[in-house]
C-alpha cells in the first residue's frame, strides 16, 4: 500500500512540472507580470493545502470506524485538480514529442540541436483544454452524484400469470449511506421512487460502506418507500465486516449482522439469505429469491442458491435478487431450476463514462462485461443497476444515480 501511495505521489509532482511549465510558457503572453505571479503561487499553494487536508484525513480515518463523507470529498478533490493536470500534462508531453523531432530534425540535417521554446499559444490552448475535465469532475460532485436516473425495463414472460400482467418492480441497488452528505437530495430520490407507484420495491445489497452505524441517520428516510407488495432485500460485499471476518473475531461479525438485518427490518425490507418468497396476487404467484453476495474473490462467496431455491415451485416464474452480476453467468443462467430475471448492482458503472441513446460505455466492462442494464441469454435476463448511491469518489460522471422500474409483462 505505501508502495502505490508513494507511486502516486511521483506521478502528482512529475504532472505539477509539467503544469508549472505552462504557467512558465506564458511569461512572454499578453497576461499581465502580476497575474503571472497569482497564478504560480496559487498553483503551489492548492497543492500544499490538499497535501496537509489529504494527511489530516488520513489520520482521523485511523481513529474512526472507516472513511467519512468528507474522506470521499477529498477524493474528489484530488481528482478536480489531477485529472485536469493528467491531460494537460499530456498535452505537454505531446509538444515535448514534436519539439524533440524537431531538434533531431535540426540535428540530422544542419549538424546542430535547437530545442525550440514552448509556444504560449499552445500552452494557452492545453489549459483551456484542461478546463473541460475540470469541469466534468465538478460537475460530478456537485450534482452528478445526487442526479438520478430513471431506467425503464417491460420484460415480457410467457409463463407470467395473468393477475402479474402489468405488476411493477422497482430496484435500487448500492445505497451505500455512509457516503450521503445530502438528506435534501437523497429525500428527492425516495420520493422519485414513490412517485412511480411500485407495487413492489426491491434493494440489492450494499446499504454501507464499511460499519453498520452509517446507516443509523437514513433508517426513517427509506422506511418512507411504499410498496403494496411489500420491499425485499439482499446484502451486498460492503455489508459484510470482512475486517472481523480475517481477524477471526466471530462475535463481532456475527453481532454487525444482526444489526445490519434489524436496520433492513427497521427500513421496511424482508431481508432474504439464501432464501424465497412468494408475491401473491389471488391464487397467483411469483417467487423472489434472494441470495447473499456471490462474488469473485476476494469478494465473500456465501450465496447458495439451492438452498436459496428451495421453495420455488414447478413452472413458477421466478426472479433473483444477487447483488454481483458476476454470479449470473457463472451459476445463475444454467442453474437447473429457471430464474426468468436476475436484479444486480454492485458495479455502480464505476460512477464514470458515457451513455448516448443505446450505447454506454465505462471502464469497468474490462472487469465486468455485464456491467450495466439489460441483458439476456436462452429466454434468462439480467439486469444490473448503476447503483443508488456512490463511494470512494464522491460523484458520477455520465453514470448516473439509477432507479430502475421493471413491469412484468403477459407474452402472449
Amino acid at each position: 500500500m505505501l508502495f502505490r501511495i508513494l507511486i502516486l505521489f511521483a506521478a502528482w509532482f512529475l504532472l505539477d512540472g509539467y503544469g508549472f511549465n505552462v504557467l512558465k510558457s506564458l511569461e512572454h503572453s499578453s497576461f499581465p507580470e502580476l497575474w503571472q505571479n497569482v497564478f504560480r503561487i496559487s498553483y503551489w499553494l492548492v497543492d500544499a493545502l490538499f497535501v496537509l487536508l489529504l494527511v489530516n484525513e488520513g489520520f482521523k480515518i485511523r481513529s474512526n470506524k472507516g472513511p467519512r463523507p468528507r474522506s470521499f470529498q477529498l477524493v474528489g478533490i484530488f481528482l478536480l485538480i489531477f485529472v485536469p493536470k493528467l491531460f494537460l500534462g499530456l498535452m505537454m508531453l505531446g509538444e515535448d514529442v514534436f519539439r524533440l523531432g524537431l531538434g533531431s530534425f535540426d540535428l540530422l540535417t544542419a549538424g546542430n540541436w535547437d530545442w525550440a521554446e514552448r509556444s504560449a499559444t499552445y500552452s494557452m490552448t492545453a489549459l483551456g483544454l484542461a478546463f473541460i475535465p475540470f469541469a466534468g469532475v465538478l460537475h460530478g460532485m456537485t450534482r452528478g452524484k445526487y442526479q438520478y436516473k430513471v431506467k425503464n425495463l417491460a420484460l415480457s414472460l410467457t409463463e407470467l400469470p395473468p393477475s402479474f400482467d402489468g405488476f411493477k418492480i422497482v430496484q435500487i441497488s448500492d445505497i451505500h449511506a455512509g457516503s450521503f452528505d445530502s438528506v435534501a437530495a437523497v429525500k428527492r430520490g425516495i420520493k422519485k421512487i414513490n412517485d412511480l407507484q411500485p407495487d413492489l420495491i426491491v434493494f440489492t445489497g450494499d446499504l454501507v460502506n464499511h460499519h453498520y452505524s452509517e446507516a443509523e441517520p437514513w433508517v426513517d428516510i427509506f422506511a418512507a418507500l411504499e410498496a403494496p407488495y411489500g420491499k425485499i432485500s439482499v446484502l451486498g460485499n460492503h455489508d459484510y465486516p470482512l475486517s472481523y471476518f480475517s481477524k477471526g473475531d466471530e462475535s463481532k461479525w456475527n453481532h454487525h449482522l444482526q444489526q445490519i438485518g434489524n436496520l433492513h427490518q427497521r427500513m421496511g425490507f424482508r431481508l432474504l439469505k439464501n432464501e424465497s418468497t412468494a408475491i401473491n396476487i389471488g391464487k397467483e404467484k411469483i417467487f423472489v429469491s434472494g441470495v447473499e453476495n456471490w462474488g469473485i474473490p476476494p469478494f465473500p462467496q456465501l450465496g447458495n442458491l439451492r438452498e436459496a431455491s428451495a421453495m420455488v415451485e414447478p413452472g413458477s416464474v421466478n426472479i433473483l435478487l444477487s447483488h454481483d452480476p458476476s454470479h449470473w453467468d457463472a451459476e445463475v443462467k444454467d442453474f437447473s431450476i429457471k430464474y426468468h430475471l436476475t436484479l444486480s448492482g454492485h458495479t455502480h458503472g464505476m460512477q464514470f463514462g458515457f451513455e448516448v441513446g443505446n450505447y454506454k460505455w465505462s471502464p469497468v466492462k474490462y472487469k465486468y462485461p455485464k456491467w450495466a442494464g439489460h441483458y439476456s441469454e436462452n429466454d434468462k435476463h439480467l439486469y444490473v443497476n448503476r447503483g443508488f448511491g456512490f463511494i470512494g469518489f464522491s460523484g458520477r460522471i455520465g453514470i448516473y444515480p439509477e432507479i430502475t422500474l421493471i413491469t412484468l409483462k403477459k407474452a402472449s
